[in-house]
């Protein structure tokens, strides 16, 4: 799972978008910095992961839009070997069959990365 998020400087902060695969929230990601760099500089802080939109020198205000956009990659810890899984059911799976996990007990033997 990818999840991207823009952290505005102003205090503002966006809500999380999630996307299944790669492809899907990489294309999110320069949808937004195409739109943002029609009136914004752009600096790239972590290449393919993290763009800084930067405030033009005369304003006064920071705008909404300044900030950090970050795109992140979401993994899930199997509990028992600490092996990375891409889902929770796939971190629940990992280490156990599938019958010796009781009904609902196996959504929660994960933790998650980013």
């Amino acid at each position: 799972m990818y999840t991207l998020n823009h952290h505005a400087y102003c205090g503002m902060s966006g809500i999380e978008e999630e996307h299944e695969d790669k492809p899907d929230a990489r294309k999110e990601a320069a949808d937004r910095l195409r739109a943002y760099r029609q009136n914004f500089h752009i600096t790239t802080l972590v290449r393919g992961a993290e763009w800084e939109i930067q405030e033009p020198e005369d304003s006064v205000m920071v705008p909404d839009e300044c900030g950090v956009l970050a795109l992140r990659h979401v993994t899930f810890e199997c509990r028992e070997c600490g092996s990375d899984c891409e889902t929770k059911e796939a971190a629940a799976e990992c280490c156990a069959e599938s019958d010796d996990w009781p009904d609902g007990e196996a959504s929660i033997a994960f933790s998650m990365r980013t």
